[in-house]
């Protein structure tokens, strides 16, 4: 932990890894072990057992695999042991073995965007313009609340920076008060993360009405002084959606709308990979939303299949 901190880790994968380690492996017999005794074996052994009556999601798994990989690959380093046998073993049998997962991170429907267009057109609090731009453009919340107006030049958004909650982690494994950051780093600090966005009329529109009403700020979104934060950003689109009578998703669920809705209407995915800031289109294509079949969808496949 401490090695991972010294090398900039962030403080939430950090406690991340710790309560993996604190509810999955700290108990177990394989912690008990010497590292270089240790065999195939026993990491199977445990895996059947964390993986039992379908204990754990398949992302829980590969958080408490990136806990122990990164254990077996600081050893193969300071030459405690010569291989990470973690890595010989098949994860596919115990990938089956893990919980289904009925994810409700549905999208928000193109009726449901525009009902939420519409009640805050209006409105001209800085909570209400954030949520409205956020629907124009394919954002993490980090990057959108860490938009300086500088960063907007000749109709497009240039990504340089995102909103970042760090902790300092202590000698005994503890964390200080959270405190705000805004680093020249995306998520996982890939250059593909640094990217630029074309706007459209409507979202240049956001961004002139948000500066006349807020001339004197740095960033496009503050309020009071101090920058919006993706918690606050949640509340406020949580409180908008139960006045509209609106399933709530956050502001994650935003951004795979936009995606899906770009996609659906033509944008090719590797050009939606770009916009997204993913480094392959693997991860992008997580973000199409599967949506129920509709009547042209059925009109062709009567005629097709008859």
């Amino acid at each position: 932990m401490h090695w991972r901190a010294s090398i900039k880790t962030s403080s939430k994968t950090l406690k991340e890894n710790k309560n993996e380690w604190k509810h999955y492996i700290q108990d177990s017999s394989l912690a008990k072990m010497q590292v270089a005794k240790i065999e195939i074996a026993d990491f199977e052994a445990f895996l059947y057992d964390v993986t039992m009556d379908f204990a754990i999601t398949s992302k829980r798994l590969s958080n408490i695999l990136s806990v122990l990989n990164g254990i077996l690959r600081r050893c193969v380093s300071r030459k405690i042991i010569e291989h990470n046998l973690l890595s010989d073993v098949d994860m596919k049998v115990f990938r089956k073995r893990c919980k289904p997962q009925n994810s409700n991170k549905d999208n928000y429907t193109l009726d449901e965007r525009q009902r939420i267009l519409d009640y805050l057109a209006d409105k001209t609090d800085i909570y209400s313009l954030a949520i409205r731009f956020s629907f124009f453009v394919p954002l993490r919340i980090s990057e959108t609340c860490a938009i300086k107006y500088s960063d907007v030049r000749n109709g497009q958004l240039h990504i340089q920076r995102a909103q970042r909650t760090c902790q300092k982690m202590n000698d005994d494994l503890t964390f200080d008060a959270r405190y705000l950051t805004n680093e020249e780093r995306i998520k996982g600090n890939k250059a593909s993360g640094f990217r630029t966005i074309p706007l459209t009329d409507t979202a240049l529109s956001i961004i002139e009405q948000t500066h006349r009403l807020y001339p004197d700020t740095e960033y496009l979104f503050m309020r009071d002084g101090e920058q919006i934060l993706a918690n606050t950003f949640n509340e406020a689109l949580m409180k908008i959606c139960k006045e509209l009578k609106i399933k709530y998703r956050s502001s994650h669920q935003i951004r795979f709308t936009v995606a899906t809705l770009l996609f659906e209407n033509g944008i090719p995915i590797t050009q939606l990979s770009t916009l997204l800031g993913h480094a392959d289109t693997a991860m992008t294509w997580h973000y199409i939303r599967k949506q129920e079949p509709d009547a042209q969808t059925a009109d062709i496949m009567k005629s097709v299949l008859g």
